[in-house]
């Protein structure tokens, strides 16, 4: 190989731009939000998003661009009743059936792949026809020898203009926490 193939080598594996499809069969996504007075809770869970990630790096950060798109129709909360309600008279998932977390220029150090770690950033999360940005604090850890991150952020419902649930003399608070789990391919992220 000559100086120069081998340069060239270098400088492409140290400079890449890839794509990342996630595929909501592997992750999950989550809400919980507490009722006031009772305190009852009601955990939602769906499917992972879907979506595109774009992928820059370079021998010191990573830098991902993209959207994760959650399918509101697959949220379940134990209650058959109560998911219908949620998602036709709340959610309206017949005007807005995604949210949409839209992820611009985060940088990420390459050390956060090797050793784990924790970050915040800021997103844009498109909820019920509303966007709004949201702060997300992300964990990178490894889970049987797999890449797994794990993003929060806290929304306000009424922000989406979406009508506080109320039942039975039961409202459930404005806050609601939302959790976001996906596999990261690693091979890319290296």
């Amino acid at each position: 190989m000559t100086k120069f193939n081998l340069f060239l080598v270098v400088f492409l594996s140290a400079s890449m731009a890839l794509a990342m499809k996630l595929d909501p069969e592997k992750g999950s996504s989550e809400f919980l939000a507490i009722g006031r007075p009772a305190a009852i809770k009601i955990w939602g869970k769906a499917k992972g998003p879907s979506g595109d990630l774009q992928i820059q790096k370079d021998e010191k950060e990573i830098v991902i661009n993209g959207e994760a798109v959650i399918d509101m129709d697959t949220f379940d909360t134990g209650i058959a009743m109560r998911d219908q309600h949620m998602k036709e008279k709340y959610l309206e998932t017949g005007k807005a059936k995604n949210a949409i977390l839209k992820i611009e220029n985060l940088k990420l150090p390459r050390a956060i792949f090797t050793k784990g770690g924790e970050m915040k950033f800021p997103a844009k999360l498109q909820l019920h026809g509303v966007e709004k940005p949201v702060e997300v604090v992300m964990n990178i850890s490894s889970k049987d020898g797999a890449l797994v991150s794990v993003s929060k952020f806290k929304i306000k419902i009424s922000d989406y203009e979406i009508q506080i649930p109320s039942f039975s003399g039961i409202t459930v608070a404005d806050s609601v926490d939302v959790t976001v789990q996906m596999p990261l391919l690693e091979t890319d992220l290296k």
